[in-house]
């Protein structure tokens, strides 16, 4: 059973604060009425290489190039958190789902989740 694909999608605008990994990045988030939270949300739908790994530093880099540190960028978050308490959520930076882009550019693979 794919929990993404049957659970309720919820649209926010955030800021980047800070890379994490390839997969997980914290957030400003804007939840409405002046109200801001600072989180991190697991990138869904992906697995990147863990950061003890040269390719998860690498991966990590890529992902700092395409998405700054600063800039606005749309949330798609799920209601379903992973098993670190991390919410789900599709990235979009400039019109660019940045999930799919890790995944085209081979620092990540799709994964939803159960066994790896």
């Amino acid at each position: 059973m794919n929990l993404l694909k049957e659970t309720k999608l919820y649209n926010y605008k955030a800021t980047v604060e800070r890379i994490i990994d390839a997969d997980t990045v914290e957030f400003t988030i804007d939840v409405g009425f002046k109200t801001y939270m600072r989180m991190n949300m697991r990138l869904a739908g992906i697995d990147a290489p863990e950061m003890r790994t040269q390719e998860g530093k690498d991966a990590k880099v890529w992902l700092e190039g395409q998405l700054p540190i600063g800039h606005e960028v749309t949330l798609d978050v799920f209601k379903v958190a992973d098993k670190y308490g991390r919410y789900l959520a599709y990235v979009t930076y400039n019109g660019t789902n940045m999930n799919q882009e890790l995944i085209k550019s081979g620092h990540a693979v799709e994964y939803f989740g159960g066994k790896k």
